[in-house]
C-alpha cells in the first residue's frame, strides 16, 4: 500500500551508511589490503579491517549451550572474525568495511580500496571436506563442525533386518535460506 517504512528510508540529519569490501574468491590470503585512496575521499567518515575490528569482537554462541555442544556428539564452533582475518573463507566474505556520508559515497570509496588475495583451492561439497586436509578455518582440526551418532534402536534395526526389501538412497538439495526483503535492520541516534 506504498505506507511500509524502511531503514533506508530514515533520512536522520547526520546518518552514516556503511558498505562492504568483499572477496570474489571462495578461499584465500590476503597479500594486500590498502584503505589510503578510499580514505581521502571527501564523506568518508572510517574504513575498518579485521586487523582494527577482530580483537574487539567477543566470541558469540549459536545456542545458548556455549560455543561446544554435547548432543551424543560435539559440535565445534571457528573462531569469530567479523572481517576477513587475513584470509577469505567464501565468496562474499567481508574484508573492510567502508563507513560515509552516503550511501553512494561509501560505495565508490569501497572500489577504491585496493585488495590482493592469493587463490587457494576452495573447500566444497558436503562430504569431501571430512576428509580434506586443507581446513575452511585454519584454527580448527578438521572442517567437521558437528558429529550427531544416531542411536541404535535395537527394534528398528531388527525391522530393516527381517525387511523384504531394503532401498537406500542418497538425496541432495540445493543450499537455500530465507531471507526476507530487508533483514533486520536498525538506525540508532545518539541524544
Amino acid at each position: 500500500t506504498g505506507h511500509g517504512h524502511y531503514v533506508d528510508d530514515d533520512q536522520t540529519p547526520g546518518t552514516l551508511h556503511a558498505t562492504f569490501v568483499r572477496s570474489n574468491v571462495a578461499r584465500g590470503r590476503i597479500t594486500k589490503l590498502d584503505v589510503t585512496e578510499a580514505l581521502q575521499v571527501p564523506g568518508v567518515e572510517a574504513i575498518y579491517t579485521g586487523a582494527d575490528r577482530n580483537p574487539t569482537i567477543v566470541q558469540y554462541w549459536a545456542s545458548m549451550m556455549g560455543p561446544r555442544i554435547e548432543m551424543g556428539g560435539e559440535s565445534v564452533y571457528p573462531p569469530v572474525s567479523v572481517l576477513a582475518p587475513g584470509d577469505v573463507r567464501y565468496v562474499g566474505d567481508p574484508i573492510a568495511i567502508v563507513i560515509a556520508t552516503s550511501r553512494y559515497i561509501a560505495e565508490d570509496a569501497a572500489d577504491l580500496v585496493e585488495v590482493e588475495i592469493d587463490p587457494l583451492r576452495p573447500v566444497l561439497g558436503l562430504r569431501a571436506p571430512i576428509t580434506n586436509t586443507d581446513l575452511v578455518h585454519p584454527e580448527t582440526e578438521s572442517n567437521v563442525s558437528q558429529t550427531m551418532p544416531m542411536q541404535k534402536i535395537p527394534e528398528i534395526e531388527a525391522l530393516f533386518a527381517n525387511a523384504p526389501h531394503v532401498i537406500s538412497r542418497t538425496f541432495g538439495g540445493a543450499r537455500a535460506t530465507n531471507v526476507p526483503m530487508e533483514p533486520r535492520g536498525l538506525t540508532v541516534q545518539y541524544d
